[in-house]
């Protein structure tokens, strides 16, 4: 499975990429630009995978149209990427390797095979990464650091200083895109739920909604504490743990997994920035920061059972 596994590691590599680009764009004072070639990389993905499917409307859609509004672009591009996986997660790597036929610009008849197609989606938003970092940088912000050898290599002196930090971090990574053992990623459960689905009462009388409200709200005790603030705390009865206090409505459902998405990538910032020493440190109830950062872990890992339950439901 290493061809199978290889592209799915890559479009993982181009989701954390592209989502981290959507934070700058988000700050930029004219995000026009930007937001068109983003919402090409949506389209094109969109697009290869109606022609592969030999979707009738395939040939009549746009490379470039339509240009999504900037708030939902996260929540199309993991539309759009999702599908993507889930058709490469049904298939072996022999079928990967197949060529697949499709209706070309000129309405004839290609064949490729589905891995370069894969691969060209990927190397396709490399390529507009980089058109957008120019438009960031002449914006007067400073890009990021988006290269993918720095999602890989480590300064020989740090490993045996973070190597159980980057293990943590990688059990976060795992609840959200990865395997786990235990079930499907959060990603995968969430795109499922549909907004009606997300508003339903399930469990002790919470919706999928709240649920996420709730596994964000205690991810930010641990976000505090990295921070350096090792007084903070979250209340059971803080009236924000499960938001009870708002009417959630289905066009809510996308922002609060934009939401967790962009906490996602604050704390995983946050935590790779230790090393193996800081586990050891203690805040205010006692605990040391392994215990807690495990705690977190675990919650996540018992709601998102509950979630997965829930939305199932027929």
């Amino acid at each position: 499975m290493f061809l199978k596994s290889y592209l799915i590691d890559t479009f993982r590599f181009n989701d954390r990429m592209n989502r981290q680009m959507l934070a700058k764009i988000a700050q930029l004072p004219a995000p026009g630009a930007a937001v068109r070639q983003f919402s090409h990389l949506i389209n094109s993905q969109n697009k290869w995978l109606a022609r592969i499917l030999q979707d009738p409307d395939a040939p009549a859609m746009s490379w470039w149209d339509p240009v999504y509004p900037i708030g939902e672009l996260a929540e199309r591009w993991h539309k759009s990427l999702q599908t993507w996986l889930d058709f490469l997660d049904e298939k072996t790597d022999r079928e990967i390797g197949e060529e697949v036929e499709f209706t070309g610009y000129d309405g004839t008849r290609w064949t490729a095979a589905l891995s370069d197609i894969a691969l060209q989606l990927n190397y396709h938003s490399i390529h507009h990464r980089a058109q957008m970092q120019v438009d960031i940088r002449n914006q007067g912000l400073e890009p990021d650091f988006i290269d993918y050898i720095g999602t890989k290599y480590r300064r020989v002196a740090d490993t045996p200083a973070n190597e159980k930090i980057l293990e943590l971090a990688a059990k976060f990574e795992e609840i959200r895109s990865g395997t786990p053992w235990y079930g499907d990623n959060f990603q995968k459960i969430a795109a499922n739920v549909t907004p009606a689905r997300a508003l339903e009462p399930g469990h002790s009388n919470n919706s999928i909604i709240q649920m996420v409200w709730h596994m964000i709200y205690w991810r930010k005790p641990l976000i505090e504490r990295l921070k350096g603030n090792l007084e903070f705390r979250g209340r059971i009865e803080d009236p924000d743990n499960w938001h009870k206090d708002h009417s959630f409505t289905e066009t809510d459902w996308p922002a609060v997994l934009n939401a967790f998405d962009q906490q996602h990538a604050e704390l995983m910032a946050l935590l790779r920035a230790k090393d193996d020493a800081y586990l050891t440190t203690r805040y205010r109830d006692g605990k040391n920061m392994a215990w807690f950062i495990e705690g977190v872990l675990q919650h996540d890992i018992y709601h998102l059972g509950q979630i997965a339950a829930i939305g199932l439901k027929v």
